[in-house]
């Protein structure tokens, strides 16, 4: 006698093979204002919260709610459209890391923005320093750090303008925090 092979969420009743990926959300919980947020959905095959949430339709209409490690956990290639899935996964991980990405690039532009507004008290002093490409007989050769500084403001981009920020933290004492 043969033995079928069932796939885990239909051993569960969740439905029938093969499934389709639907969709995904974000459920999220927070019992009071200022408490952490918590997973604010549930996995209908583990019962484990889950704060990203996989929509899932079975062949006989069933829809459920999985778990992205239930999926990958269970024959991921059962699902009809697995490369949605896939597709879903890697797009959520680039919205991720975008916004921490913009979280840092705000921290940083505030520190630009700091460092420049100092900048007049500490011109006259980065004027006597020497320019950071300066070599003798050279291109630079008589230009000053507050040239350089003055000309990274107009032209340089997010990374530049963080650099000088240091040179003129650097030079009001102020240290990197």
């Amino acid at each position: 006698m043969a033995t079928l092979d069932i796939h885990p969420f239909e051993k569960r009743g969740l439905g029938v093979a093969p499934f389709r990926f639907v969709g995904m959300s974000e459920k999220v919980y927070c019992a009071c204002p200022g408490a952490p947020e918590q997973p604010g959905g549930c996995c209908d095959f583990c019962g484990n919260g889950i704060r990203y949430c996989f929509h899932i339709h079975s062949a006989d209409g069933k829809d459920f709610i999985v778990g992205c490690e239930c999926v990958k956990r269970t024959d991921k290639a059962c699902l009809v459209n697995a490369t949605e899935f896939d597709r879903a996964v890697a797009a959520h991980k680039r919205k991720l890391a975008a916004d921490r990405r913009a979280v840092v690039v705000a921290r940083e532009e505030k520190r630009i923005g700091e460092a420049l507004a100092l900048y007049p008290t500490v011109r006259d002093e980065m004027a006597k320093q020497p320019h950071p490409q300066a070599k003798p007989g050279g291109w630079f050769d008589g230009k000053t750090l507050a040239d350089y500084v003055d000309w990274m403001i107009v032209r340089a981009g997010h990374s530049g303008r963080l650099q000088i920020a240091r040179k003129i933290e650097q030079f009001t004492g102020k240290r990197e925090g």
